[in-house]
């Protein structure tokens, strides 16, 4: 599971999404698997009902997606 392309976050930031955010990506997201830019979509509205430590870690994430 991730939260964006490769190319769009940088590597350390990808895997803690992944550590971070893998049960709330099943949990909200599931459909959107294996997809990484559906996930990333999936979650922008649901951004509320992410636990806390995914919550800080998409927003870097959407941080450095829209650089």
């Amino acid at each position: 599971m991730a939260l964006a392309s490769e190319a769009d976050v940088s590597p350390a930031l990808r895997a803690q999404a992944e550590a971070v955010c893998r049960d709330d990506a099943f949990r909200l997201c599931a459909d959107a698997i294996p997809n990484e830019a559906a996930i990333l979509a999936c979650m922008r509205p649901k951004r509320a009902m992410l636990t806390g430590p995914c919550r800080k870690v998409f927003d870097k994430v959407v941080q450095d997606v829209r650089r």
